[in-house]
């Protein structure tokens, strides 16, 4: 009994301990996220992938998606490759209109420094 006495009083005097222990917080100034980034030159937008396999192999993203459980139809990976093709082109209208310089990304595409991709 004396054991567990002790024990709790143990218990007790860290509890109080911590609870009394004091503490500062110091704010410190972070530009973070109200940084600038510089305009980019170009922005390259590539067509967006139907599938894993679309996904070109230097692409950061390669690697990511597994393949489907159930394969798709050939129509429907032409569907949605078109449809892909679709939203790169008005992404590049929507750009354009914001006063950049976007461009349609292809095989031939050679991104030079501050150009994005996308």
């Amino acid at each position: 009994m004396k054991a567990v006495a002790r024990i709790a009083f143990c218990v007790l005097a860290l509890v109080v301990v911590v609870g009394c222990a004091s503490n500062e917080v110091i704010e410190r100034g972070s530009k973070l996220g109200t940084e600038k980034l510089p305009r980019p030159d170009r922005i390259y937008v590539y067509s967006f992938a139907a599938t894993p396999g679309d996904i070109p192999s230097w692409s950061a993203a390669a690697g990511w998606y597994a393949q489907p459980s159930e394969p798709s139809t050939p129509e429907e990976f032409e569907v949605g490759r078109e449809v892909g093709v679709l939203v790169a082109k008005e992404l590049v209208t929507k750009i354009e209109g914001m006063g950049l310089l976007a461009l349609e990304g292809n095989q031939q595409s050679r991104p030079q420094p501050n150009t994005f991709c996308l």
